[in-house]
């Protein structure tokens, strides 16, 4: 459920947690008399204000418990941006570096051969994506490391030393690598925190609209249509959430 749902079951719980200690003497005493004269022998009524105030109690624990869920959320959320920032970040400057490399090579042998030699010439399409582009300048590092490759001619004007290329690219890659492993620890944090989350929000949304059915059923028993119209209304904002819950 959207934060803004959230707040309206948290609203919807506050004002039925307000009602009820407003109205709990008056409507147990009430109670009381209404079921007074079906007493038997030996029988005696329950403390009926007692009876309203326990499910008020339940649902402000569950209220604060929601609110607690929710501020874990939003801060590991907080946490989550701050991880995408750096990631991007890292990728951009990889990229950056990877062009250059790219543009060097190719304004020295042109697009094929430089592809025929590292794999990464000017017709190699660079990944927008970070994950891709992780792929892509891990294999080119692997390439520059690699004794095997094709030799690079020297030219007049040019002395390519793929080792140094390789010592530059790494640290960039290693960097986006951390960057990029985190982000995708915070995301899996921050769902798990979000199932917690919606689990207690099931919990207090159902919580809420059963006690305000009960309840409201109870207020026309001793005409307080008032106080059952009010139970109706949180009742209408506040509907099952129709999930298996553990009360």
């Amino acid at each position: 459920m959207s934060a803004i749902g959230t707040n309206i079951v948290i609203e919807a719980a506050v004002r039925l947690g307000t009602l009820i200690d407003s109205h709990a003497r008056d409507a147990g005493r009430q109670l009381g008399e209404r079921l007074r004269p079906w007493l038997q022998e030996g029988e005696v009524l329950p403390d009926f204000t007692l009876v309203l105030r326990l499910p008020a109690r339940m649902i402000r624990h569950a209220g604060q418990r929601l609110r607690e869920r929710q501020s874990e959320l939003d801060e590991l959320r907080g946490h989550e941006s701050e991880a995408l920032f750096r990631r991007n970040q890292t990728a951009s400057a990889l990229r950056r570096k990877l062009v250059e490399i790219r543009q060097l090579l190719t304004s020295v042998f042109g697009a094929h051969r430089a592809g025929k030699l590292l794999g990464f010439g000017g017709k190699t399409a660079l990944a927008s994506q970070p994950a891709r582009l992780l792929s892509q300048a891990g294999a080119f590092v692997k390439a520059l490391r690699d004794p095997k490759r094709p030799a690079i001619p020297e030219t007049a004007y040019f002395d390519f030393d793929p080792a140094s290329a390789a010592a530059e690219l790494e640290p960039l890659l290693d960097a986006c690598r951390e960057a990029h492993g985190r982000l995708a620890e915070t995301r899996q944090a921050s769902a798990a925190r979000l199932e917690a989350k919606d689990q207690v929000l099931g919990e207090l949304q159902d919580a809420v609209h059963c006690v305000a059915c009960i309840l409201g059923g109870w207020f026309l028993l001793i005409r307080r249509l008032d106080l059952a119209e009010k139970l109706r209304r949180i009742r209408r904002r506040c509907r099952p959430s129709r999930k298996e819950v553990s009360m």
